[in-house]
C-alpha cells in the first residue's frame, strides 16, 4: 500500500494507529471474514425454495424484480433473521482481531478486550465479572427480540 501512495507523492495514513482508520480497519476485517458464511447460508436457503412457485409467477406475469420482492425475499426471512442473530453475536465476541491488530488502543476498546484487560492485566476479576455478565444480559435480551421478531413472522409466510 505504501508503493501505492509513494507514486502520488502522499504518504500513507497510519490505519491502525488513527482511532477513524483502525475501527473501520477492524469493522472490514470482520464483513470479510464473516461473508462467505452468509453467502453459504443464503445459498443453502435459496436452494430451499421451490422453482415450481418461480413458474406460477412467470406464468402470471410477475417480472424478476416483483418475483425477487415477493417471494425470495419473503421466503429467506428465517433465514436473514437466523443470520442476523448469529452475525450480531459474533460481532458482540470479537475479540482476537481488536487485541492482534489495536491492542484496544485508539478508542477501538471492545467489551471482551475491556473484561480480558480487567481479569488479566490488571486483576479485577470482580468488574470483569461483572461485565460479563453484562454482555451476557445484552446477547440475551438482543437474542430474545431477535427470536420474537422471527416467531411473528413465521407465521406470516406460512
Amino acid at each position: 500500500m505504501e508503493i501505492i501512495y509513494s507514486l502520488f507523492n502522499a504518504k500513507s495514513p497510519d490505519w491502525l494507529l488513527n482511532p477513524s482508520y483502525a475501527r473501520w480497519a477492524i469493522i472490514t476485517l470482520g464483513v470479510w471474514r464473516s461473508m462467505g458464511y452468509c453467502m453459504m447460508i443464503f445459498i443453502s436457503g435459496m436452494s430451499q425454495i421451490s422453482n415450481d412457485i418461480y413458474e406460477a409467477a412467470k406464468i402470471d406475469g410477475a417480472s424478476e424484480l416483483r418475483q425477487a420482492l415477493s417471494i425470495t425475499i419473503p421466503l429467506l426471512v428465517p433465514t436473514i433473521l437466523f443470520l442476523g442473530t448469529i452475525t450480531f453475536i459474533t460481532a458482540m465476541q470479537v475479540f482476537d482481531v481488536v487485541q492482534v491488530m489495536t491492542s484496544g488502543n485508539n478508542g477501538t476498546n471492545v467489551i471482551n478486550l475491556y473484561i480480558y484487560q480487567e481479569a488479566f492485566v490488571k486483576s479485577k476479576a470482580g468488574r470483569a465479572a461483572a461485565a460479563s455478565i453484562i454482555l451476557f444480559v445484552i446477547l440475551l435480551v438482543c437474542t430474545l427480540i431477535q427470536r420474537r421478531i422471527a416467531k411473528g413472522r413465521e407465521n406470516a409466510y406460512v
